[in-house]
């Protein structure tokens, strides 16, 4: 079921972003484990750990850049190292190298217990702002 008071698709999916917006170029995020977000081998689904990586690195990515900018990510790569059936899951990302139009990101999630369950790395594209992505990536 589509929730229409969703405003995006991290709230759609119930994750919890702390955003400190102060220009540091990091992100934390949280989200608490539903029936919704396993897969049918009952854990947590890659899609939603991918998910909680590209969404928590680009909110890092869009604090680190300056002001009136955009970015979109261009490619994300994922490890996998344990599964996760319930709780919280806590993701803490940070900006990397940053040049004038590509941002390097990196993230993590870990359980409540501290426990690694999985980590990224991602590319993304800096544009002069939103909108000029949305024309960027038009077909």
């Amino acid at each position: 079921m589509i929730n229409p008071a969703a405003k995006d698709f991290g709230d759609l999916v119930g994750l919890r972003i702390e955003w400190p917006r102060d220009g540091s170029g990091t992100c934390a995020s949280e989200l608490r484990l539903e029936p919704r977000h396993l897969s049918l081998a009952a854990r947590v689904h890659g899609g939603v750990l991918a998910t909680i990586l590209d969404t928590t690195m680009g909110a890092a990515v869009f604090d680190g850049i300056p002001k009136g900018k955009g970015c979109a990510t261009l490619s994300l790569n994922i490890n996998f190292f344990r599964p996760v059936i319930e709780g919280r899951l806590v993701c803490k990302a940070r900006i990397g190298n940053l040049t004038r139009q590509t941002a390097y990101a990196s993230g993590e999630i870990h359980d409540e217990a501290g426990r690694l369950i999985a980590s990224a790395t991602a590319t993304f594209f800096v544009t002069p702002n939103v909108e000029q992505a949305r024309k960027s990536f038009a077909p």
